[in-house]
């Protein structure tokens, strides 16, 4: 029950996001397919990653030092992932999202 009081927080806190950006929902729908839970949930990953970015800039860190970081923390986020290569695919751009974020303007 907590589990899903927390998701419905968060994707009332961050559906604006999500729907702003057709980037993030186009990996999202290519990660889940006609899923809409799970689309929703990618994309939130997705733009907490991009936001994630935004505030490693902000705290003064090195891009390498922060993409390091990031990568060091989704490091164990394919180990038994059913599909490999989805996987691979979905950290890919989780980090993509972050270096996005850190290089906003």
């Amino acid at each position: 029950m907590k589990k899903i009081a927390f998701l419905f927080l968060m994707l009332i806190t961050f559906s604006s996001f999500a729907a702003t950006d057709e980037n993030v929902m186009k990996i999202a729908n290519n990660i889940c397919s006609k899923d809409n839970e799970c689309v929703n949930i990618i994309a939130l990953e997705l733009d907490k990653s991009y936001y994630d970015g935004i505030n490693a800039k902000q705290k003064a860190e090195t891009l390498q030092a922060s993409i390091t970081k990031k990568e060091n923390s989704l490091s164990n986020l394919c180990v038994k992932a059913p599909d490999r290569n989805l996987c691979d695919y979905y950290k890919h751009e989780l980090i993509n999202e972050f270096y996005l974020g850190y290089t906003e303007k």
